[in-house]
């Protein structure tokens, strides 16, 4: 990097700099300043990073810089995490880190979004080890663009900055104008990276700063009202805060300095408000005219079938979801029911809940008490490589049936199996046609999907005709994979950054060990289930989010080791034997799992269970299907029977009429079969596979 060239960039005189040369693939990284607002102390450079110690002219305030040009292969990337950790290591003071990383830290930082690679994972542990705050981006979501016709893009781009960095950066511009705002919409931005006590804590350090400074001056008048807003924010907080674990009492309970410091005083908290909730003399409690007349409204409205019209105002609130809004897509949509409406709402819910599984068809998986979100997911899954399809109608031309659609409902989330062909297309598009003009209701093909299983041709084709775009499998099906292999990490890499998201946002926050022990069980523990419940997680995926809470847990990480107070695996011992009661990974997805075959059990005509029947079969009596050799789907079900044997195992029957339940062979008598408590009877038994409704002699009462 010759001066010329630096000179030429502008400043005159005034610009000083120091530049790294390009090594190999890496390119030059340069860092310029102006010499009558910061002067350079001391400068080290790295094989893909130059640091320079600076002072602020104005006010003696000394940070660090750091330029970065990444590489691209995993050792050299090593060693710049080194270097990272180096400068660390030697300077303390706050730090800013910026340039081409050359790699993106989550998969929404692509626009194709693939999966989570161990290189983008030591990215983000790097981020944490070294409490960095990534700076969101203004104007846009990408950096770099590249690829045939430029159409890939990815934000390889960015700014990390410590925590202390932030706060001396805005105290030093606060008198540029415009920065405020520019800081505002910067602060909202990051907003996602905090919570209720991180605001806390600044508006806190804002006082505390003030404090100092009326300590060696007095203030003048706008410094003092200043200072009184401060204030007035750090209240706020504090009464905000205070809400939030009052709110949250019944999963946190933080000790060593936290609020509700106590276990055993939130669980008199809890028992006291229900105790002040449920007595006759609570203040608020509604008098007996209010009673009356809500009754009254009930009766009018159960005998004229309608009701005042004021009743079912509603009052829409629109909250913008980020700062300087401008579209209305930008805001969520907030409706305000009043607390009649809720009443009657209530009462008609309970009435029609006890036959609307009779009037909703069975392919609609919500609304219906008995029907879950997982079984639309299981039966995708399963029915989107099956060898049949599930309900629906039949399209004839002349004397036979043209085309077979199928489909299954959650909510207003519908997915459509057909068969690739293109006239099968035309036929969906004309019954979403007569949909439309029917219910009055439009359908969003900008968010449908064409997605192909297996070999199509002429799938552009496909798609034209129904005027939507393609999509691929893998893909997502209410938040779930759809066919994804089902031992593949890879569809679990959506869950690990969502957990380290919010380990994230809480390892710049002050929480005690008892604080750090109870968000594990409450939100960390949570995160996964929903996942954990339908699909196997492979034991390195376990490995790798437990190794993020146990590091969460004591603090530290790859880049600092800090001591561990109790061995890991005491962690997982319940309270009742002095460990920490946390849950491990395995045993619960293989108890979720289980649960499914205790469902199949129970379940009578439910739609999932005869797609599974029809797909693989069922044993005598319909208690489980039988074992599934060879290749089904993507193998859901196929993990699921896994868990059978030790589920029978620990299952017991209720007799109700006997006919479904081996007399031998069943444990129904006292949790033991009874051929294994009477094995000499069993020896000598003529029929050994016949049912207690069988055996029972009703005349006697007794066994025949």
């Amino acid at each position: 990097m010759s001066e010329g060239v630096v000179k030429s960039l502008g400043a005159g005189r005034f610009l000083d700099w120091r530049a790294l040369e390009a090594s190999g693939s890496a390119g030059d990284v340069l860092i310029c300043w102006d010499k009558r607002s910061i002067e350079i102390l001391y400068w080290e450079e790295g094989q893909f990073s130059i640091s320079c110690k600076f002072r602020n002219v104005e006010n003696g305030v000394v940070w660090v810089f750091t330029g970065v040009y990444g590489p691209f292969t995993k050792e050299d990337r090593e060693s710049l995490w080194d270097e990272f950790g180096a400068i660390r290591g030697i300077w303390g003071e706050p730090w800013c880190v910026g340039g081409d990383f050359n790699i993106i830290l989550s998969q929404g930082e692509r626009s194709k979004q693939g999966r989570v690679t161990s290189a983008m994972r030591r990215f983000a542990q790097v981020i944490d080890d070294l409490e960095l705050v990534d700076l969101p981006l203004q104007g846009g979501s990408f950096t770099w663009s590249g690829g045939l016709h430029n159409q890939a893009w990815a934000r390889l781009d960015r700014f990390l900055v410590s925590s202390s960095w932030l706060d001396q950066f805005e105290n030093m511009w606060l008198k540029v104008e415009g920065f405020k705002d520019l800081m505002r919409s910067w602060w909202q931005g990051m907003l996602v990276r905090g919570r209720a006590s991180y605001k806390l804590a600044t508006k806190l350090k804002q006082v505390e700063y003030w404090d100092q400074v009326e300590s060696e001056r007095r203030l003048t008048e706008e410094e003092i009202s200043i200072k009184k807003e401060a204030k007035e924010g750090y209240a706020k907080w504090v009464n905000l805060e205070e809400i939030h674990w009052r709110q949250l009492s019944k999963e946190l309970w933080l000790k060593g300095g936290d609020r509700n410091t106590e276990e055993q005083e939130v669980r008199i908290g809890i028992a006291d408000a229900f105790k002040q909730l449920l007595t006759e003399d609570s203040e608020w409690k509604a008098d007996e005219f209010v009673k009356a007349e809500v009754l009254e409204m009930f009766k009018e409205f159960h005998e004229q079938n309608s009701f005042l019209k004021s009743l079912n105002n509603t009052f829409l609130v629109l909250l913008p979801k980020k700062g300087g809004v401008e579209e209305l897509r930008d805001f969520k949509l907030i409706s305000l029911l009043g607390g009649l409406y809720k009443l009657l709402a209530k009462v008609l819910a309970n009435r029609i809940k006890k036959v609307i599984g009779k009037v909703v068809s069975p392919d609609q998986n919500a609304f219906v008490m008995g029907r879950q979100i997982l079984d639309a997911s299981l039966i995708a899954n399963e029915e989107g490589y099956g060898r049949g399809f599930i309900s629906g109608c039949n399209i004839w031309r002349g004397s036979g049936p043209v085309a077979n659609i199928s489909h299954l409902i959650f909510a207003d989330d519908t997915i459509v199996f057909c068969e690739a062909k293109k006239e099968d297309m035309t036929y969906l598009s004309w019954i979403l046609c007569w949909f439309e003009a029917v219910s009055g209701l439009r359908i969003n093909l900008a968010k449908s999907e064409i997605i192909p299983v297996g070999e199509v041709e002429e799938i552009l084709e496909m798609a034209v005709e129904l005027g939507c775009k393609v999509g691929q499998l893998p893909s997502a099906y209410l938040g779930l994979p759809l066919g994804a292999p089902n031992k593949a990490s890879s569809v679990w890499d959506g869950v690990e950054e969502r957990v380290r998201w919010k380990l994230a946002l809480w390892k710049r926050q002050y929480i005690s060990k008892g604080g750090r022990i109870t968000l594990i069980k409450s939100t960390l523990a949570s995160m996964p289930l929903y996942q954990l419940s339908l699909f196997r997680m492979p034991k390195i995926v376990a490995r790798r989010l437990e190794k993020l809470k146990r590091d969460f847990l004591w603090g530290g990480g790859n880049m600092e080791r800090k001591a561990h107070l109790v061995n890991w695996e005491m962690v997982w011992v319940g309270k009742e034997k002095g460990g920490f009661g946390l849950r491990k990974l395995v045993p619960s997805n293989k108890a979720l799992l289980g649960k499914w075959v205790w469902r199949f059990a129970r379940a009578k005509d439910e739609l999932w269970k005869q797609v599974l029947t029809a797909e693989y079969g069922q044993e005598e009596f319909g208690w489980r299907t039988k074992k599934a050799n060879g290749a089904f789907g993507v193998g859901v079900w196929k993990e699921i029977l896994k868990e059978s044997d030790w589920c029978w195992d620990n299952m017991t029957f209720n007799v109700g009429k006997g006919t479904r339940i081996r007399f031998w062979t069943d444990p129904w008598c006292e949790d033991v079969e009874l051929s294994l408590r009477f094995p000499q009877l069993y020896a000598v038994a003529t029929h050994r596979n016949t049912t207690v409704g069988e055996m029972w002699d009703q005349n006697f009462g007794q066994g025949g």
